[in-house]
């Protein structure tokens, strides 16, 4: 496969990306009506 694979779900830099993944969906739920 070309693009490299995602780190396990327990990898602390998985968990990290989640998270700032979750922030700005709330980010764009607090922009949007």
């Amino acid at each position: 496969m070309a693009y490299p694979l995602p780190p396990p779900p327990n990898h602390p830099l998985s968990y990290h990306h989640a998270e700032l993944l979750l922030k700005q969906k709330a980010k764009k739920k607090s922009f949007s009506p």
